[in-house]
């Protein structure tokens, strides 16, 4: 029923010192019953309003605080048989929770940027093509919305600068761009080229000058560099002996101390021979 009618809900004054708020209704039929749910505020009573003149029962469950997994519910329905005529005026008036109250000390303050959302509701009355039945409510605009990027109400979740939510800017890259694919090296350069990048020397430093010499020692002092001995051995020990011989320990040096000479010592332990002229 009432597929050609349409009824709309929305949000009057405000009155943050006395925590009520308006609801305001637009309806081209009669109402003889109304239950909606409610988002965004903690209800405490609700009252008065047409509802109240044409003499409507008005209950509210228990209320839901906004911390809880449930709906503020929001119900009347005439009880003298009287329906709320075709019109539009204030269906009825919230009471919320008062802001700064320690039993409330999650509540928001309800002023210009507070939006409350009726999530779901219907009515029953009679349309205005005189049948009877019960119909979805619209439910009209209000102050700026306070649902976070997460779709909570009133959450704390934030687009960051590449407009993701909760992305905690995850998605920039060093050089400040969104997406990007410029990274740090391990000297903390920041681009996208990888042909660039800094190295550990070989004491595992970034960028370090250290380097390791041809016995595996590792510094930056190129003074005290391994060297080779006369057999090639890359810091060996083996040197070459006075007659130009390598670890040849002078065995070629005659007794008379020429490399290579004939003089030798006879029985009696005398050098004689070669350049000794005896």
């Amino acid at each position: 029923a009432f597929s050609s009618d349409s009824l709309t809900i929305s949000f009057g004054e405000i009155d943050s010192d006395n925590q009520v708020i308006e609801i305001l209704y637009d309806n081209p039929g009669q109402i003889y019953g109304f239950k909606f749910f409610a988002l965004g505020i903690d209800i405490t009573d609700v009252y008065g309003g047409d509802a109240e003149v044409y003499n409507f029962y008005l209950h509210q469950n228990s209320t839901c605080w906004r911390n809880d997994d449930c709906k503020d519910e929001v119900e009347g329905f005439t009880y003298t048989g009287t329906p709320i005529p075709p019109g539009s005026g204030t269906l009825l008036y919230i009471n919320y929770a008062e802001t700064g109250d320690e039993i409330f000390d999650d509540n928001i303050q309800v002023g210009d940027q507070t939006c409350l959302d009726i999530t779901e509701g219907y009515f029953f009355g009679m349309g205005s093509d005189g049948s009877f039945g019960d119909f979805i409510v619209e439910t009209g605009l209000c102050a700026d919305s306070p649902m976070d990027c997460n779709g909570d109400y009133y959450g704390s979740s934030n687009l960051d600068d590449c407009g993701v939510c909760n992305g905690g800017n995850a998605d920039i890259d060093c050089a400040g761009i969104c997406n990007g694919d410029a990274y740090e090296d391990n000297c903390g350069i920041c681009d996208d080229n990888p042909f660039n990048d800094c190295l550990n020397d070989c004491n595992g430093v970034p960028g370090g000058d250290a380097f390791e010499d041809n016995c595996g020692n590792c510094d930056n002092n190129s003074t005290n560099n391994c060297v080779q001995d006369c057999a090639g051995v890359w810091g060996g020990e083996a040197v070459e002996d006075d007659c130009g011989i390598c670890a040849g320990g002078n065995v070629d040096m005659d007794c008379s101390g020429e490399c290579f000479g004939y003089a030798y010592y006879d029985n009696c332990d005398y050098c004689v021979g070669g350049n000794t002229s005896i």
